[in-house]
């Protein structure tokens, strides 16, 4: 279900949309659902960071999470090739992708591993200035950076 919402976030996503809002609204979609009032939001965003300091933790569901994650890649090249010069190379043309899936695991990491817990928003930066950083290196195909 959450692959498939995701993927579907990214084929809407509108031509002119900024590529780095929607992958990290994509990345962080299910976290933030969970976003709502009072004593309740706490809860809920402690019973995600549990969630995926356990998938993190385990080997077995970090594996399933991986391979679960490398399976949009696909979809993420595909929207990237609609805002950025790719080239054809197999390789390069994937490897963006592929990055950003890593920036999301770690930034999942880096934010259930604090000794103090992050808030959602912080989560939702570390996925912005990490997914920042691959776009940066890529050529925008109207020609600017």
């Amino acid at each position: 279900r959450s692959e498939t919402n995701m993927r579907d976030l990214l084929s809407c996503a509108a031509a002119d949309s900024d590529p780095v809002d929607v992958l990290v609204d994509m990345f962080t979609v299910e976290v933030r659902h969970r976003r709502s009032a009072g004593a309740q939001h706490r809860q809920s965003v402690d019973k995600a960071r549990k969630l995926m300091s356990l998938v993190a933790e385990t080997p077995q569901y970090r594996l399933r999470w991986m391979e679960w994650s490398e399976n949009l890649a696909d979809a993420i090249t595909e929207f990237l090739a609609g805002h950025f010069d790719l080239g054809d190379d197999v390789f390069t043309r994937s490897l963006p992708s592929r990055l950003i899936v890593h920036v999301s695991s770690n930034a999942y990491i880096w934010w259930t591993d604090a000794k103090e817990p992050h808030e959602l928003d912080e989560l939702v930066a570390a996925h912005r200035s990490g997914i920042g950083m691959v776009l940066a290196g890529l050529q925008r195909m109207n020609g600017g950076r």
